[in-house]
C-alpha cells in the first residue's frame, strides 16, 4: 500500500520510484499487481503522469491519514536520532 500511496501523492510513477528508492518498472509492476488483486483500475496513465480513478481516489482517502501519521512518526524518529549530544543540568 505504501507504493500506491506514494504514487497517488506525487501522481507520477517516476517521482514515486525516486522517493521509494526503487526502479520505475518495479513501481509500475507493484501498481499493476495491486490493481489485479483488487480487480479494479486505480490510475489513469498519461504522458504527464497518473491520475486516480474514482476507485483509486476512494482507496487513497481511506489510507491517506494513517500514512500521514506514519510519516510524522518517521520524521520524529529521524529528528531524535540526529541529536548529537544532550546535556542535562542538575
Amino acid at each position: 500500500m505504501k507504493v500506491f500511496y506514494v504514487v497517488a501523492k506525487y501522481q507520477n510513477i517516476s517521482h514515486a520510484a525516486k522517493e521509494l528508492d526503487v526502479s520505475q518498472p518495479a513501481v509500475s509492476r507493484i501498481i499493476s499487481n495491486i490493481e489485479q488483486e483488487y480487480k479494479t483500475k486505480l490510475f489513469s496513465r498519461s504522458k504527464n503522469g497518473v491520475t486516480l480513478t474514482r476507485e483509486g481516489l476512494n482507496l487513497y482517502e481511506m489510507i491517506k491519514s494513517p500514512f500521514i501519521e506514519l510519516e510524522k512518526i518517521e520524521s520524529g524518529i529521524t529528528g531524535i536520532s540526529n541529536l548529537k549530544e544532550t546535556v542535562v543540568h542538575v
